[in-house]
């Protein structure tokens, strides 16, 4: 269990990051496995972005201090977000990349209508 405080480094967090992003990206994770997982954030990491997991309500909160009105609670599945500080566009083909070398497991990724 998460305490209060924590949940409010992690809000606190997140806030900054969507102050600083010039693009976010939300994705279902669901399905992607550990090492695959820690193999996209070193390829966003060399884009200058960074994939964060978090719980729906802590990502709400955290848009919600920025004014931005997406609930990620009316999102189906598991959500991820990627946060892009520089380009906008290479955040998202790395994505859609990773998601289509990715296909056949259940990781839907970036590709999904929510």
């Amino acid at each position: 269990m998460i305490t209060k405080e924590k949940k409010g480094q992690i809000i606190s967090d997140l806030s900054d990051k969507f102050k600083r992003q010039t693009i976010a990206i939300f994705s279902d994770f669901h399905g992607i496995a550990v090492k695959d997982a820690s193999a996209l954030r070193r390829l966003l990491k060399k884009e200058n972005a960074e994939y964060k997991v978090a719980k729906k309500t802590l990502l709400d909160r955290a848009l919600a201090e920025n004014g931005v009105g997406v609930k990620t609670t009316q999102m189906p599945g598991e959500i991820s977000v990627t946060f892009g500080y520089g380009d906008q566009v290479s955040p998202a083909k790395t994505l859609v990349k990773f998601a289509r070398q990715h296909e056949s497991e259940s990781w839907r990724g970036p590709a999904r209508r929510f």
